[in-house]
């Protein structure tokens, strides 16, 4: 486990000091900006309502429970269990300054990362989903998530092993509710 922890801590080392550019903090910032993806996320409605009608409500219903449900588990079940300190934090003792987006808080547990959960969650739900229609859209997910994942290691907000248990919450957790309107719309 020391030797698991020791890897996570230099490889977030590596995100967060040596690939530092004007350019990756901008890039960043709008991966782990919320409104950035704002566009994409109405697109995603619309075309919800388009393919689906009357249906897009239980879809909507699917989605607004499997971003409940993995906030809900990271933040609430897991960060408070686990209570394992975000490397932005003094507690972590990294031994090295953390660099931080100016203004940027720092809560106080981070691992799972609840963006991480949340987007996995997402991509694989709506990968799903749509999966008939078009192949590409779980891979294009799932790259859109691993940037949103590593966005937050870069920004100084968490470890690696935080954003790979958030995936893994996330892609469980998509799976789960797209099972379970596989259900609704059988019916």
């Amino acid at each position: 486990m020391e030797t698991i922890i020791q890897w996570d801590k230099e490889l977030f080392r590596f995100i967060n000091q040596d690939l530092y550019s004007d350019a990756m903090d901008f890039l960043m910032r709008c991966a782990s900006g919320g409104l950035f993806w704002l566009p994409l996320y109405i697109s995603i409605v619309i075309y919800l309502v388009y393919l689906f009608r009357v249906k897009s409500l239980w879809v909507l219903l699917a989605v607004a429970l499997l971003v409940a449900s993995t906030d809900q588990i990271s933040s609430q079940v897991l960060k408070k269990s686990v209570q394992r300190y975000r490397p932005c934090r003094p507690e972590a003792q990294l031994g090295f300054d953390v660099r931080l987006q100016p203004g940027a808080g720092c809560s106080e547990y981070g691992f799972v990362s609840s963006h991480a959960s949340n987007v996995f969650g997402l991509a694989t739900f709506f990968g799903l989903l749509f999966y008939q229609r078009s192949k590409w859209w779980l891979g294009v997910g799932l790259i859109w998530a691993s940037v949103i994942g590593f966005s937050r290691i870069y920004l100084g907000q968490h470890y690696p092993t935080d954003v790979i248990g958030g995936a893994v919450l996330g892609i469980l957790l998509g799976l789960i509710w797209y099972k379970f309107l596989g259900l609704v719309f059988t019916e």
